[in-house]
C-alpha cells in the first residue's frame, strides 16, 4: 500500500501578502524556505484547499488566491481564483507554513503583485519588507513592529533570478526608489514623495538613509550629541523627521534637537500626516 502523497496549498498574490503580513504581526511563525522549484502536488480546488490544516480564512480573506502548476488545474470561483506557476522557479522561491501551506518569497511575491500594481505602490511594499513593520489592520497603530523580512540588495537579487517571469521587472525597476530600514508606513510614503521624479509625482530627491545616525560633535552640553534621522541625507546635510505622535510626543525635547542639529549646519525638516495628505502642503513644507 502506498502512502498519500500530501497535498498543499501555495498561496500567491494578495493572499500571500496577507499570511506575510500576519508572520510580522507574530500571528505566524517564520516561513522556512523549501527545496521546490514549482507548485507541486498543489491544491487544485476549493475542497482540497479546505482540507488545509494551517490555512486561516480569517487571515487569507476571500478570494484565495493560489498558485498552481498547470492550465488544468487553473480554475476560478466565488472563493478561489488560481493562477499557473510553469515552469521550475529559482531555489529559494517557496516558502513553507507548516507541512500543508506555502507562500512566495518575498522576491516572487512583489513580482506576482507587479502585474496589477504600479511602480510607487510595488515601492511602498519593498520598503515594508525592508523596514522594521508589517501593516496590520486590526492594530491600533495599523502596523506591527518587527526586524526587517528582508533587504534592498536580496529583494533586487531574488528578482534578478526571476528574469523573463510576468512583472518581474516592473518590480526591479521599481526597487530604484526604496531604502532599506524605514520604521512607519508614513516614513515610507514621506521617502517615495521625495525620491520619486518628477513625472510621478515626487521631489526628484536621491535616495536617503532610514533612520541614519547623525553625530553632532559640538553639540550642547546639556543634550545628547547623537541623533537618529527618520530621513537622512548626509551630503545635503539635510534631515526630514515624520512627526507621528507617540515618538515625537515631547515639543521641546524635539525643538531642543533640531536646535543642536541646525547650530551644526543641518537643515532639519519637520512633516506630519497633514502634510503628507496634500501634496501641495508637502511641496510648501519642503
Amino acid at each position: 500500500m502506498y502512502a498519500r502523497k500530501r497535498i498543499k496549498t501555495y498561496l500567491g498574490y494578495t493572499s500571500a501578502l496577507r499570511y506575510w503580513r500576519a508572520v510580522g504581526a507574530g500571528w505566524l511563525p517564520e516561513p522556512v524556505a523549501n527545496e521546490s522549484r514549482a507548485p507541486e502536488s498543489c491544491a487544485r480546488g476549493i475542497q482540497e484547499v479546505l482540507a488545509s490544516r494551517y490555512l486561516d480564512w480569517d487571515i487569507a480573506e476571500e478570494p484565495l488566491h493560489i498558485l498552481v502548476a498547470s492550465a488544468k488545474d487553473a480554475n476560478r470561483t466565488a472563493r478561489l481564483v488560481a493562477h499557473i506557476c510553469a515552469g521550475e522557479y529559482p531555489p529559494g522561491s517557496f516558502y513553507d507554513v507548516g507541512r500543508e501551506l506555502a507562500l512566495p518569497s518575498l522576491p516572487l511575491l512583489l513580482s506576482q503583485l507587479a502585474q496589477t500594481e504600479d511602480a510607487i505602490t510595488l515601492a511602498e511594499l519593498a520598503m515594508e519588507f525592508c523596514g522594521y513593520y508589517s501593516i496590520c489592520e486590526s492594530s491600533p497603530e495599523g502596523m506591527e513592529y518587527h526586524m526587517p523580512f528582508t533587504c534592498k540588495d536580496k529583494l533586487a537579487r531574488g528578482l534578478r533570478e526571476l528574469k523573463g517571469r510576468h512583472g518581474a521587472s516592473k518590480a526591479l525597476a521599481a526597487l530604484a526608489y526604496v531604502c532599506d530600514g524605514a520604521a512607519s508606513p508614513r516614513e515610507a510614503e514621506s521617502c517615495l514623495a521625495l525620491v520619486a521624479p518628477a513625472r510621478m509625482g515626487g521631489a526628484g530627491l536621491p535616495l536617503p538613509h532610514c533612520n541614519h545616525k547623525v553625530e553632532v560633535p559640538d553639540g550642547d552640553a546639556r543634550g545628547p550629541r547623537v541623533f537618529y534621522g527618520d530621513l537622512v541625507w548626509p551630503e545635503l546635510k539635510l534631515i526630514v523627521e515624520y512627526n507621528g505622535r507617540k515618538y515625537h510626543a515631547d515639543a521641546e525635547l524635539d525643538q531642543h534637537r533640531r536646535d543642536l542639529l541646525e547650530h551644526a549646519g543641518w537643515k532639519v525638516r519637520v512633516i506630519s500626516k497633514r502634510h503628507t495628505a496634500s501634496d501641495e502642503a508637502f511641496a510648501g513644507k519642503l
